[in-house]
């Protein structure tokens, strides 16, 4: 599967972007105007046969996983999404429809729940599939969420 290629029907199928990013997918990096308020940030990776199986699931329900783990992280955190960069790593059994398809489930999430996807990375593997997802968020002060609970202020600790 050739790279530019590749990236440019990754471009397709994402489409134009959205409000507030300068420069997506397609670029060396990614050029947004960051949203008021506080910037939540997070990430997870997700390596085949540990934390999915595509025997048991469909490239796109893994992408949908990936995306919504760190929609959820954002949302715990009282939370809106707003930007995402992936990464995914093919491997040797995977074709270029595939790694389209495992997309499909990250833009579903991520459209759904509001956020963009705005640049990433795509790697040969010389093993399984891995995909890593990191994701921008806003927050206002006043309704940051942490595991110290909702009664816990950011402005009294900082």
């Amino acid at each position: 599967m050739g790279e530019l290629s590749l990236i440019e029907k990754l471009r397709e199928l994402i489409g134009p972007p959205g409000a507030g990013t300068i420069i997506g997918l397609g670029d060396d990096a990614a050029i947004i105007e960051p949203p008021a308020g506080l910037t939540v940030f997070t990430c997870d990776a997700f390596v085949e046969d540990v934390h999915f199986s595509r025997e048991y699931a469909s490239l796109e329900d893994i992408g949908w996983k990936c995306m919504v783990a760190n929609l959820s992280d954002v949302a715990a955190m009282g939370g809106f999404p707003a930007h995402a960069v992936v990464s995914v790593a093919v491997g040797p059994s995977l074709s270029e429809d595939d790694v389209l398809e495992l997309y499909r489930g990250l833009l579903h999430a991520s459209s759904e729940f509001g956020a963009e996807i705005v640049g990433g990375d795509v790697v040969t593997s010389t093993s399984g599939l891995m995909v890593s997802v990191a994701l921008l968020g806003v927050a206002d002060p006043e309704r940051v969420v942490t595991r110290r609970g909702a009664g816990y202020s950011l402005r009294e600790n900082w």
